[in-house]
């Protein structure tokens, strides 16, 4: 786990993310602990979040191409994979594809703003919530020097927006959404524009999506009462798990 990711002296909104779908305690374990290992999805994703927005330099750190032929079943296979020193190692095909992503981007008029200067990649934002003296932070994938804009990225298979509503609400983006918002304005003292930039794998597509103003304010209320949640168990210094009594299913 990253720096950004681990301890629990301020949460993030994928620490609340969890600690609101599962327990206290699977906050705690997660974050104290070694952390959950990347999967593929996710690991392309770290990948493109690099090379989009911070460039070459960024995206060689943590991630390489795999030669064309290698199987790392065999000797010298094992031996590419060993000296690949933990990088995440990709295909061509996908490399290009996110080549692909950053210059669809940099052709329509929104996600261009995040290659004109006017903002900050991967900047870590940190404040105390007013109402629970929870300490949070956020890290948003781009936002505009001034606070006004906030862009998100996203890789799916499947940027229709139907699809796009259903992955909202199961991965909770519209969570993470609101603390974004929340963390911003902390700073800026005017909440900020929000927008979803959805690149489609397989496809090339990108599509612009924001939260309406309910989506929005339920992420709010969900941020609200889990980090009430977060702040009283770090203060009592208990992180309870699940119910001690039999439920009843069914």
């Amino acid at each position: 786990m990253d720096n950004y990711h681990s301890g629990i002296d301020r949460i993030t909104s994928s620490g609340l993310k969890l600690l609101l779908k599962k327990t206290p305690a699977h906050y705690y374990a997660e974050y104290m602990g070694e952390g959950s290992q990347p999967t593929a999805a996710m690991e392309y994703g770290i990948a493109a979040h690099a090379l989009i927005l911070e460039g070459e330099e960024a995206f060689a750190k943590v991630a390489m191409a795999k030669p064309e032929g290698v199987d790392f079943r065999t000797k010298e296979g094992k031996a590419f994979k060993a000296a690949s020193k933990g990088k995440m190692i990709l295909s061509e095909k996908d490399i290009e594809e996110m080549y692909a992503f950053k210059d669809k981007l940099k052709e329509s008029d929104l996600g261009s703003a995040m290659f004109n200067g006017t903002g900050m990649a991967e900047e870590v934002v940190t404040w105390r919530d007013a109402l629970t003296s929870a300490d949070a932070k956020c890290k948003p994938d781009w936002m505009a020097k001034d606070g006004s804009l906030i862009i998100d990225l996203k890789m799916m298979a499947d940027a229709d927006p139907t699809n796009f509503k259903r992955a909202i609400y199961r991965y909770g983006y519209h969570i993470s959404a609101a603390m974004y918002v929340e963390g911003v304005e902390s700073h800026f003292n005017k909440k900020p524009r929000f927008v979803w930039a959805v690149c489609e794998k397989g496809t090339g597509n990108v599509a612009f999506y924001s939260p309406s103003p309910e989506m929005l304010s339920e992420g709010h209320d969900r941020v609200g009462h889990g980090l009430a949640i977060y702040a009283e168990c770090k203060q009592r210094k208990q992180w309870p798990g699940y119910e001690q009594q039999v439920l009843e299913i069914g």
